[in-house]
């Protein structure tokens, strides 16, 4: 080669590696990972100027021009600058023959190298478009963890912010010498796995491949400490995987962190699974203060107010814009784009936007990613990634609201071309794809849908055409659960039925939706309000639990005046506050229907007041038969039940049978003659159960014994007949006689 073509072709700005080594050029130095490789200066050139044509022959004449800028030089000189760049190299800890003599020709520099930016400029990553926002401890954390991890899989849903971590990380293991190297690899624009090798080859700076690429790879990371960067490894997962696992086996100084919406399943390693950012929870007295102390609502504070300047966070703004970070699952892309949106609308009018199919089309920041630049976009990246059988079942998964259990998925999704057998197995490929989540309160064996993963699917089922099918199924398997629920016996107290059903209150809500709708079913819907109204009465009275009566007020919606519906509200009612806290015509109008509505099944209020009391009391008997038969250590929970809120708050004023027919006994002449014969009736059953106890029960028995008497005397002052009266209270006196003369 001629000595004009060895001039320096590489600025001072721009280092040269191999190996363990790297040149840099404004120091003048060699280093083997932090340490200087001591060199004279005719070494160093000689280097130099065999890196600036790696590969390539260059002969002694042109060499020692380069070096010594004349060639009135000895031979032997150039021969002993190579001789000292050899053994310094070998001094540093490193055997490979770098620089070879070519007998005749002169000298070649044999392995690949890679040129990037010098010092400062070597270690600048591509930076976060943003500023990070929330992500301070589990970037640390993740740093902590390559120390004794080698293979660290951040996985998460589309935009929750996997790339911005990555480079993060990246940054703080530069700065706290955990690495001393940092390459990133990124496979955005890769159309196929086949040229992934290529890829790495590219993003690690080697620009002198040979015949043998992975010899390349082995000769350039060599015992280099450094952190490789894969990101967006999605659709490439069985590529990537053993093309990390190879590259760690021959790097062993190597650390690889990887992105992707799902685990690679590569030997060792370690996952890390990113959600949305902290959001505020529903509590009321939600200030600006207190709210801005949640990344996901700091970062929407950001957004909005870099969108519009005349945007204000305010105590009374505080609590919609939580909302709206918890309707967006704290994922941060999808703020970033709804607050960017500030600029065309005010805050309510986003808060309604956001809840609907609009929030995916609004576009973010025209310099992202295409995947980023709306939420459909983030998605289809996802959706275009599953399986064909995946892809229905998160369509049909949609039909369920909050969370449910994969029971609860066979049974519904397990249709058509999807087995039942093989639900579980897909719900658990999309969860490991972060397209479904566990449950927000952390109840083992479920999982839920996010707001945005729902919507997108959503309209994908709805294009399916199976939609009415799958809401069908949906409503009778709840159907079925609230049936099952009248006849357990394993349930006493309010806060057993609560925790046993509270997890499904959302899946009622929306089967009496679907079913109550113009496309839903009558009989699928009476069948649920029925069996969802005794389960609201048996969890607590209204007031005890907010979310009750809401689902009252969904069962009520429709206006079908059926016999069983009407009687089922009306027991409802007698139980909660008595007669004397109602009339048929107000619970009418509670109910949504209209004021005479009862009378197409029952001839009076009287009728229906009547009828409904015998269901109450068939209820009672059904749960003290229950307890006798399992001897229930505590009757009185049985009668507890069943006290309306004045009686609970005041003990020993009567159980809760004869207190409400104390109220009824303020009515008509029909109302009392049933109460006569109820009370009968039920006391008798009271005074027959406690005789058949064993004495720890004796507690009991007085106390059920004395609440009915009382309840008997209220009764008898409340009717207007001496006979009626004197026929209570004997009937009352003769049932407790006969209890206690079976103690």
């Amino acid at each position: 080669m001629a000595a004009s073509s060895v001039s320096g072709e590489h600025n001072e700005t721009t280092e040269i590696s191999f190996g363990p080594f790297r040149l840099n050029r404004s120091h003048r130095q060699l280093y083997c990972g932090e340490t200087v490789v001591p060199l004279g200066w005719p070494s160093y050139r000689v280097l130099e100027v065999l890196l600036d044509h790696a590969g390539e022959t260059i002969d002694g004449r042109t060499l020692t021009q380069a070096v010594w800028g004349s060639l009135n030089v000895e031979e032997s000189n150039l021969r002993a600058a190579v001789a000292a760049l050899r053994r310094a190299m070998t001094d540093a800890g490193c055997e490979r023959p770098y620089v070879l003599t070519v007998p005749r020709r002169g000298y070649s520099f044999c392995e690949p190298v890679s040129i990037q930016a010098s010092a400062a400029a070597r270690r600048v990553l591509p930076a976060p478009r943003v500023a990070v926002v929330g992500r301070d401890i589990f970037v640390a954390e993740l740093v902590e963890d390559l120390r004794t991890s080698r293979l660290i899989s951040v996985v998460g849903a589309g935009g929750v912010g996997k790339t911005t971590v990555a480079q993060g990380v990246a940054q703080m293991a530069l700065e706290r010498g955990c690495v001393d190297d940092v390459a990133f690899v990124c496979l955005d624009t890769v159309e196929t796995g086949a040229g992934l090798l290529d890829v790495f080859l590219r993003d690690l700076g080697i620009n002198a491949p040979g015949d043998n690429p992975w010899a390349d790879l082995e000769s350039f990371l060599d015992n280099r400490r450094m952190l490789i960067v894969v990101d967006n490894c999605d659709h490439f997962i069985e590529s990537v995987a053993p093309v990390v696992e190879e590259l760690l086996s021959i790097a062993p100084n190597v650390r690889v962190l990887c992105t992707s919406r799902a685990p690679l399943r590569a030997a060792d390693e370690r996952l890390r699974r990113l959600d949305g950012l902290p959001v505020p929870s529903e509590a009321e007295g939600l200030t600006a203060v207190r709210a801005r102390k949640f990344a996901a609502v700091e970062l929407f504070v950001e957004r909005a107010t870099a969108s519009n300047r005349s945007f204000r966070f305010t105590d009374s703004s505080a609590p919609r814009v939580a909302s709206i970070c918890r309707c967006l699952d704290g994922c941060p892309l999808a703020i970033e784009i709804a607050a960017a949106r500030m600029d065309a609308f005010d805050l309510p009018a986003l808060a309604q936007l956001i809840e609907g199919p609009v929030r995916l089309q609004m576009l973010g920041r025209a310099s992202a990613s295409p995947r980023h630049r709306s939420l459909a976009a983030a998605l289809d990246w996802g959706f275009e990634t599953l399986t064909v059988d995946e892809q229905i079942v998160l369509q049909r998964l949609t039909v369920f609201r909050g969370t449910f259990t994969f029971e609860a998925a066979r049974q519904v999704v397990g249709f058509g071309e999807i087995k039942a057998v093989e639900v579980s197995d897909v719900v658990a490929r999309l969860f490991s794809k972060s397209l479904v989540a566990a449950s927000r309160e952390g109840i083992q064996g479920r999982r839920r849908l996010q707001h945005t993963v729902r919507i997108y699917a959503a309209e994908k089922l709805d294009h399916s055409g199976e939609r009415a099918q799958v809401a069908r199924r949906h409503a009778a398997y709840y159907g079925a659960i609230l049936t099952a629920a009248r006849s357990r016996a394993d349930l006493r107290s309010p806060s057993d039925w609560y925790r046993a059903y509270r997890a499904d209150f959302e899946q009622f809500r929306a089967a009496l939706e679907w079913a109550g709708s113009s496309a839903g079913d009558d009989e699928i819907y009476m069948s649920l309000s029925l069996g969802v109204l005794p389960l609201w009465d048996r969890l607590g009275l209204k007031g005890d639990k907010p979310e009750l009566p809401a689902l009252q007020k969904a069962a009520s919606a429709r206006q079908l005046p059926v016999r069983e519906y009407l009687l089922q509200l009306t027991a409802t009612k007698l139980r909660e506050a008595g007669m004397g806290g109602f009339t048929v015509q107000e619970l009418m109008a509670e109910a949504g229907l209209r004021p005479n509505a009862f009378r197409s099944h029952f001839s009076s209020c009287d009728e229906l007041i009547v009828e409904a009391l015998r269901s109450v009391g068939g209820w009672l008997k059904e749960r003290i038969e229950e307890g006798s038969v399992r001897g229930d250590a505590t009757l009185a929970r049985t009668a507890s039940e069943f006290l309306t809120p004045h009686h609970r708050d005041n003990p020993g004023t009567g159980c809760a049978t004869s207190a409400l027919l104390s109220d009824l006994g303020r009515g008509s002449i029909a109302v009392r003659a049933h109460c006569t014969e109820h009370l009968q009736n039920e006391i008798k059953l009271l005074a027959g159960m406690l005789g058949d106890q064993a004495d720890p029960l004796v507690r009991e028995k007085a106390w059920l014994s004395y609440a009915a008497m009382v309840g008997a005397i209220g009764l008898s002052r409340a009717v207007d007949s001496i006979a009626l009266s004197d026929e209570i209270l004997q009937s009352v006196e003769s049932a407790l006689s006969r209890a206690g003369e079976r103690r």
